[in-house]
């Protein structure tokens, strides 16, 4: 209801994120129910390293020559860049049989993705690439500034040497430099992992094939090669397992061909089975198939990166037979492990 006469401002902040440079701004008059506005009243520099979105606390102390002081507080959110690094892909396009995986005696680039997740520009900079068992033809890359919400991608150069075998993993790290970096690592193995039976045993990969009758190797009907893997010849009321457990590099897909001869599906139901074959992925059923035919078909099913179990399953009901009374599978392409 008076003029505030002599009114000044002052902050102050306990943050370690900020150092206050300028810190008091005089307001002079303040008319009763009036206002008065000072652009730049106060500079103030920002830590270079913030966290995205912290929250900065600043206090303040307003005194005028005829009123008492008042205290306060408020709040400032700062922005900063946030970047994450993932990998991409392998592009063998050029130097390579084109299969977007290492081969022995390929060059290849490594592709990965630099995202800014942050509320800030992420400054332009360099990227590098360390990994053992390969060769590194180029092994940084120089990023453009990424504007918040975006992201950009890296590639670098590597050959496998020719001599490298089959299952190998390469593992690999790359890195952004700065004061806001991120780094990537992942591995990666060089050929594709493929059992197809053709070494007559279950002794390629850590097969368990303990069921009390087990899958069999058989020198007929193979989808390729001369030799599938059969179930057991197992009566009413039995199960023969053929399982796989498999730490998993990388999100990739597992792909086999699979041909069935048993009882078909019930008419009456689209659920239900008497005899059939089925796929699980960590105890989750993926696909079951029951009838006769003489074709073989692919199956594919993703698989996330970490330790997954596999399980082929020829599961027979209470009575009756049909077919051949098995199911076979042949060339598995598992996933890179």
């Amino acid at each position: 209801v008076e003029a505030a006469n002599n009114v000044s401002l002052a902050i102050s902040s306990s943050s370690n994120d900020i150092t206050i440079t300028d810190n008091s701004e005089s307001f002079g008059v303040i008319a009763a129910n009036g206002s008065v506005t000072k652009n730049d009243a106060f500079t103030m520099s920002i830590r270079n390293g913030v966290a995205d979105q912290t929250n900065i606390e600043v206090a303040y102390t307003i005194t005028a020559s005829n009123c008492d002081t008042r205290n306060g507080s408020f709040m400032m959110t700062a922005n900063a860049p946030a970047p994450a690094m993932s990998f991409v892909r392998i592009d063998d396009s050029e130097s390579g049989n084109n299969n977007s995986m290492l081969d022995a005696g390929e060059t290849a680039k490594i592709i990965f993705s630099i995202a800014n997740n942050g509320h800030a520009q992420l400054a332009a900079g360099t990227a590098t690439l360390t990994a053992e068992g390969i060769t590194l033809i180029s092994d940084e890359a120089q990023y453009n500034a990424i504007n918040a919400g975006s992201s950009q991608n890296v590639e670098f150069e590597i050959a496998v040497a020719g001599d490298v075998a089959s299952g190998t993993s390469i593992c690999l790290t790359a890195q952004t430099d700065g004061t806001y970096n991120a780094s990537a690592n992942t591995c990666l193995s060089v050929g594709l992992q493929i059992e197809d039976w053709e070494s007559n045993s279950f002794d390629s990969y850590a097969w368990q094939n303990s069921s009390s009758v087990p899958w069999t190797i058989v020198s007929t009907g193979a989808y390729e090669g001369q030799y599938c893997a059969r179930s057991g010849n197992i009566g009413n009321n039995a199960t023969s397992d053929l399982t796989i457990t498999l730490d998993v590099l990388n999100a990739d897909n597992v792909e086999f061909y699979k041909k069935v001869s048993c009882e078909n599906q019930p008419w009456y139901s689209t659920s239900s089975f008497y005899d059939y074959l089925a796929f699980y992925i960590d105890g989750n059923k993926k696909g079951q198939w029951a009838g006769t035919s003489d074709n073989w078909s692919l199956q594919t099913y993703p698989v996330s990166a970490g330790s997954h179990t596999l399980k082929w399953s020829y599961v027979k009901d209470q009575s009756e037979t049909g077919g051949s009374d098995c199911a076979w599978i042949d060339d598995i392409k598992l996933p890179a492990h």
